[in-house]
């Protein structure tokens, strides 16, 4: 916005629902919040310096900028890091990025701790590991001091772990015990815990899902992928993929080939 060396006069002042427009009598305007205009005590006819509308400005995207992290806290809570990566976005200066990190600090939005406790609370409700817990918080920004001063239970992560466990073996009711024991370790330590608490777990699958029920659970397996994808259990070619189809899965050769030879004659 280019300024005549004495300035330029306020020609009109448009006040509306969340802004004023100030017009100026090169032709020119600007949109301010309302606590921009107020502070500097704008009307109609007085000259605005260079200086001074350089501050006028500045002020105002502070304002503004403050008005967009207020909302932002309003719906849920922020690590530093976090409100720093949305300001850049916003193409923020380094200089009004302090302004704000300094305003949410003073008026305690920022409190990393206790954003540290709301995110571990929130994580173990989804029940994951201390690994998985660990990481996120990472990726959030928290301070590693603070993650590292954080305890975690050993018999409350074993417990986290077998609800997970159980979750995991009522959704894959197609599986064989066997395979549920693999995939189950698996899945437990791709949410985050430990080799020795997912072995830990492991042991308690049986309460969940019973080995010798792998016969009941093949049959209506077969059965249905068999009415679905219309196999001719009397083409040996076709018996030899559903074989390797459910081997996969975790069910032993003689009892699949019972299992076929049973739905056969039914």
């Amino acid at each position: 916005m280019h300024l005549e060396k004495n300035g330029k006069i306020i020609t009109k002042v448009k006040f509306n629902k969340k802004d004023v427009v100030v017009y100026f009598d090169d032709e020119s305007n600007i949109k301010l919040s309302n606590n921009t205009f107020a502070h500097f005590y704008l009307y109609k006819g007085k000259k605005v310096e260079e200086s001074e509308l350089n501050d006028i400005l500045f002020e105002n995207e502070i304002s503004s900028t403050k008005a967009y992290v207020v909302r932002l806290f309003s719906k849920k809570q922020y690590s530093k890091k976090e409100v720093v990566d949305k300001l850049l976005k916003k193409k923020c200066s380094k200089k009004i990025i302090e302004k704000i990190i300094a305003y949410l600090e003073e008026f305690n939005y920022l409190n990393e701790k206790q954003y540290l406790l709301y995110l571990i609370d929130e994580y173990k409700e989804k029940k994951y590991g201390k690994n998985k817990i660990i990481f996120l918080l990472k990726n959030k920004g928290i301070e590693e001091k603070l993650i590292n001063s954080i305890e975690f239970d050993e018999d409350e992560e074993l417990e986290s772990a077998k609800e997970s466990l159980e979750a995991y073996c009522i959704s894959k009711k197609d599986k064989s015990y066997i395979a549920l024991k693999s995939l189950g370790y698996a899945y437990l330590i791709n949410r985050g815990f430990s080799s020795s608490i997912a072995s830990k777990a492991i042991e308690s699958i049986h309460l969940y899902i019973n080995k010798d029920n792998d016969k009941e659970i093949l049959l209506k397996s077969l059965e249905k992928y068999v009415i679905i994808h219309q196999v001719d259990l009397s083409d040996e070619s076709q018996k030899e993929k559903l074989v390797k189809r459910f081997m996969s899965k975790g069910f032993s050769y003689n009892l699949i080939k019972a299992s076929m030879e049973e739905l056969w004659k039914n």
